[in-house]
């Protein structure tokens, strides 16, 4: 086997490997693992419903990064990255699930109070939704 057909096929198994835990991971966080209190859902698109209160992740931040919104609102992510990103709540009151560029995950808030939340991806992303009744 030449060099070139042996690296090929190296790089085919790392990569078909690395691929399939990709998609384990976003399995995961995608599984409604967590106990919601703030319902949450990956919806494959940037467009947000009519009525709902937009977040736009731009450059590895949430934009605005502190929202304040009532219980009941509906609040959308939309990734305009390349890179996949979440919005998941750090005391695990919601999470969006990873989704990618393009695509966008919301969540109905519930109940009042402050939730600080990050990217599950990126946690030094941060973000604070300060929710009132």
């Amino acid at each position: 086997m030449s060099t070139s057909k042996a690296t090929l096929v190296i790089a085919t198994a790392f990569l078909t490997g690395f691929l399939g835990a990709c998609s384990s991971l976003s399995d995961f966080a995608q599984s409604g693992y967590y106990d919601h209190s703030v319902s949450g859902s990956s919806s494959g698109t940037a467009d947000a419903p009519e009525g709902a209160i937009t977040v736009a992740i731009s450059n590895f931040a949430y934009v605005p990064a502190q929202l304040t919104v009532s219980a009941g609102d509906t609040v959308v992510f939309v990734n305009e990255d390349g890179a996949p990103h979440s919005a998941t709540a750090t005391d695990g009151s919601f999470d969006t699930g990873v989704f990618a560029g393009g695509e966008s995950g919301a969540i109905t808030v519930g109940s009042a109070g402050t939730y600080a939340y990050f990217c599950s991806v990126h946690p030094n992303m941060k973000g604070t939704l300060v929710v009132t009744e």
